[in-house]
């Protein structure tokens, strides 16, 4: 994002850079809140027949809610998504670091320990139990379904392409809205 000029797609354009104000890192969170929107719910996040109404829509409308959208998908997950596209730069992430953070602890509570036969929660038997006729103890932790799983491992990729997309950014000192370095 380069100050004082206006450049970019409509459909990821933050509020302030639609009204002709300062852009500065914030308005990348914006567009990165857009592309979460999208690859999350398959749909752009405003959508009109031209490019100056979907701006005044960035300005104007408030985010469809991807809970609304996605009804499966952590709550977590579209806290993050709606700061990200907060219209006001000071209610957004301030730093690229603070989103990663967050969405990591998002990817961490995706996965819970599937039933183990024989083994304490959260570990593993210390020694092998002699075999006897009585059945197993089956210690029985939450399970997902196959839909919810598949739904964990895709949000998983999409936190790790973004965590990976600002640890580029932040290792070659390039903010988004550049392509070339």
């Amino acid at each position: 994002t380069v100050d004082r000029t206006v450049m970019g797609s409509p459909n990821y354009m933050s509020p302030e850079q639609a009204e002709g104000r300062d852009a500065d890192a914030r308005s990348d969170i914006y567009a990165l809140g857009c592309v979460l929107f999208k690859m999350l719910t398959g749909r752009l996040l405003f959508d009109a027949p031209t490019p100056l109404a979907i701006l005044r829509k960035h300005v104007d409308e408030v985010p469809p809610s991807l809970h609304t959208l996605r009804t499966f998908l952590p709550a977590e997950l579209g806290a993050i998504v709606e700061r990200c596209l907060a219209k006001q730069p000071t209610d957004r992430y301030q730093e690229a670091s603070e989103l990663a953070k967050d969405l990591r602890a998002v990817e961490a509570a995706l996965f819970i320990p599937q039933p183990t036969l024989g083994a304490p929660v959260g570990g593993v038997a210390d020694e092998v139990s002699p075999v006897t006729s009585e059945e197993p103890e089956i210690v029985h932790e939450p399970t997902w379904s196959r839909r919810n799983y598949w739904t964990a491992i895709s949000i998983s990729l999409i936190i790790g392409a973004v965590i990976s997309a600002i640890a580029f950014a932040t290792f070659f000192d390039c903010p988004f809205g550049q392509y070339l370095c």
